[in-house]
């Protein structure tokens, strides 16, 4: 009934390379791998219900273009979030734009912990809930990272965020 649809799904390993364009609108993940994501070059749009890039393993962007948003309102799953990593994600270059409005996840949510060495990353929140954020902790050497959000924009409730280099620009509306 296409309720529960992956727009784009890889059992395995997914390397996308090259100068084309992916674009996936589906209701459940847009761009879901049960191994590691590697995004080189090329340009990925994933919008869609609950997830916009869904890594079951490491994610790693050394280049392209990539924007990821996650339409729901609801809690339900920690992976209703722009781009949700279970394992380690890792930004080296390349231009991520991540949104989501969940009751408790953003733009962000990666479950070991995000690293930003270089590229330009905006992460978003545009739900209604205080304790939700746009990011997740996360460390950072390098690059650009534009954090906007209606709640928090940084939750670092259990882990610690480590900024040894690059620019972080904050907007949120609260603590």
């Amino acid at each position: 009934d296409g309720t529960d649809a992956n727009g784009l799904y890889a059992a395995g390993k997914l390397t996308v390379s090259g100068d084309g364009r992916l674009d996936s609108y589906a209701s459940k993940a847009e761009v879901s791998t049960n191994g590691l994501l590697t995004v080189n070059s090329g340009t990925i749009s994933a919008n869609g219900n609950m997830t916009g890039i869904y890594a079951r393993g490491n994610m790693t962007v050394s280049g392209g273009n990539i924007n990821a948003v996650s339409n729901t309102t609801e809690q339900g799953n920690t992976y209703n979030a722009g781009i949700y990593c279970s394992g380690r994600l890792t930004i080296n270059a390349g231009t991520v734009y991540c949104s989501g409005k969940s009751q408790k996840y953003g733009g962000i949510n990666s479950k070991m912990y995000t690293q930003i060495h270089g590229g330009n990353v905006t992460a978003e929140y545009k739900g209604t809930t205080v304790s939700a954020s746009a990011i997740n902790p996360f460390n950072m050497s390098g690059g650009t990272l534009s954090v906007n959000s209606t709640a928090r924009g940084i939750n670092n409730d259990f882990e610690t965020t480590i900024i040894t280099g690059g620019t972080v620009v904050i907007n949120a509306d609260k603590e």
